[in-house]
C-alpha cells in the first residue's frame, strides 16, 4: 500500500496544513485526522489516501471509509488512490475480495505510470489470479516496473529474461536487470548465473560473493545453496547457514541438517 507524505494541492496553505497533519499522526492522530479531513473538504485527493491509509488498519466501519477513500482519489485521478484501491480488493481491505476487480485498478495506476503498479499487475497475470495467466503480458508489465527503477520488478524481469519466460532467454540481460535490483533474490539468481557462466563469465568466487550478500539479507534459500557449496571448505559456517535457514522453514536446509545428524531448530519464520 502506498504510504502518501507529501501533498501535491497548488494551494500553500492545504499543503501546510497537510504537513501538519503528517507530523501528528503518531503523537496525536485525533487532530491528524481533523486536519486531513478539512483538507478533504478543500478537494485534496494527497489528504483522502493519507486518511485512507489511517483508517485502514482501524475498526470495520474505519476500513470501509479508508477503501471509499481511496477510490474517490482515485477517480479524481490520484496515482496512489488508483494502486491503494487496488490493494484494499486484493487483500479485502474494507471491501470483498476482488482480485478481478483488483486487477482493474492496478492497470488503471499501471497505465499511468505507477511503477509498484506496473509489477503488481505482472504478479497478477503471470499467476493468473483476477486475470487469465499471460506469461507475456507479465513480462511487458514487469518491464515497465523495472524501467522505471522498481527493485522487485527489475527481479522478476530478470528472472523472465533468465528462464524466457513470456520472453527471450537472455541470461546477459537477466544478469544486468539483477545488478540494478540487489534484492536478495536478485544477488541469488546473480550466483546461478556466475556458477554455470550463463551471460555472464563463469566465476565461483564471484558466485559466493553473492550469495554471501543474499544471506545476510536473510534469503533461506542463498544460505542453502552456500552452504552446499563450501561444506568441504567451512563446516562450520555451512551449518550455520543450513540452522539459519531452517529455522525459516526451508525444507532444503532442514533435510540437510537431518541427514548431517544435527538437530532440527524450531522455526521462526516459514517464509523464505
Amino acid at each position: 500500500m502506498d504510504i502518501v507524505t507529501e501533498c501535491r494541492n497548488p494551494d500553500p496553505d492545504v499543503k501546510d496544513a497537510f504537513d501538519k497533519a503528517i507530523k501528528l499522526k503518531e503523537e496525536n492522530p485525533s487532530e491528524s485526522e481533523k486536519i486531513l479531513r478539512v483538507c478533504i473538504s478543500k478537494g485534496c485527493t494527497d489528504s483522502m489516501v493519507a486518511l485512507g491509509n489511517i483508517l485502514s488498519t482501524g475498526t470495520d466501519e474505519q476500513k470501509k471509509e479508508s477503501f471509499k477513500l481511496f477510490t474517490e482519489a482515485g477517480n479524481a485521478g490520484n496515482i496512489h488512490g488508483l494502486r491503494n484501491s487496488g490493494y484494499a480488493l486484493a487483500l479485502g481491505i474494507g471491501c470483498s475480495k476482488n482480485k478481478t476487480a483488483a486487477a482493474e485498478w492496478y492497470k488503471r495506476a499501471a497505465e499511468a505510470g505507477h511503477a509498484k503498479a506496473q509489477c503488481n499487475l505482472g504478479v497478477l497475470y503471470s499467476y493468473g489470479n483476477g486475470v487469465s495467466q499471460n506469461d507475456e503480458e507479465a513480462a511487458k508489465w514487469y518491464k515497465m516496473s523495472a524501467e522505471n527503477g522498481y527493485s522487485r520488478g527489475q527481479t522478476n524481469y530478470g528472472e523472465y529474461l533468465m528462464y524466457g519466460r513470456g520472453v527471450k532467454k537472455d541470461a546477459a540481460e537477466a544478469a544486468k536487470w539483477f545488478e540494478a535490483s540487489g534484492s536478495n533474490r536478485a544477488l541469488f539468481h546473480l550466483a546461478e548465473l556466475y556458477l554455470a557462466g550463463d551471460g555472464v563469465p563463469q566465476s565461483r568466487d564471484k558466485a559466493i560473493e553473492f550469495l554471501k550478500s543474499s544471506s545476510d539479507g536473510g534469503y533461506a534459500k542463498a544460505m542453502t545453496f552456500l552452504a552446499s557449496l563450501i561444506i568441504n571448505e567451512d563446516r562450520v559456517y555451512a551449518e550455520s547457514l543450513y540452522t539459519k535457514a531452517a529455522e525459516k522453514g526451508n525444507q532444503t536446509a532442514i533435510d540437510a541438517l537431518r541427514n548431517l545428524g544435527l538437530p532440527i531448530p524450531c522455526v521462526k519464520k516459514v517464509r523464505n
